[in-house]
């Protein structure tokens, strides 16, 4: 099973990110539109994991409760907008990060650094999503208070699928 560790913000943090993605996208009418990522899926990803077994979930699940056990609960809100090339549009997280890279170190199982993102969209082949950036820069969210984090099982497709495993509080 293809595994990650991903942190959900609430349904009214995703919400109101829709409404500033709709006045976006009446702002930004003259640009290819990118592929806009459903709300139910939108999540930030702490940790892919990847395929692994049920001995894998285990080892996964053991080392990810680990990991979040000791973390506070986090004062977080979704803010600003970037882009990975012409691949991905992502909203960004102010508030208490620094912890969420410190517990995505902790987990493991990351290839690269981490840098907390929220994919909004993805991109078109060499679709230019430089507008899109411009008329989300601005965007501030409602804050929130993340409480932990979950384990999910990904299935892929044309609409990717998502099985919440585990959920790992953090500490109370």
């Amino acid at each position: 099973m293809r595994v990650f560790v991903a942190l959900w913000p609430p349904p009214e943090a995703l919400t109101h990110l829709q409404v500033a993605v709709e006045a976006a996208r009446a702002a930004v009418s003259d640009a290819v539109e990118p592929r806009w990522i459903p709300a139910a899926r939108q999540h930030l990803t702490l940790a892919f994991v990847g395929e692994v077994d049920d001995e894998g979930l285990a080892k996964v699940l053991r080392r990810t409760q680990r990991a979040a056990a000791p973390v506070p609960p986090l004062p977080l809100a979704l803010a600003r907008a970037g882009r990975f090339g012409s691949a991905v549009l992502w909203t960004g997280l102010m508030g208490d990060v620094e912890p969420l890279g410190e517990l995505a170190r902790r987990i493991g199982w990351q290839d690269k650094p981490f840098r907390a993102h929220l994919t909004v969209a993805r991109g078109r082949g060499r679709a230019d999503l430089r507008p899109w950036v411009a008329a989300l820069a601005a965007y501030e969210g409602p804050a929130w208070t993340a409480e932990g984090i979950t384990v999910v099982r990904s299935t892929l497709g044309p609409s990717p699928t998502y099985e919440v495993l585990e959920q790992l509080p953090f500490a109370s």
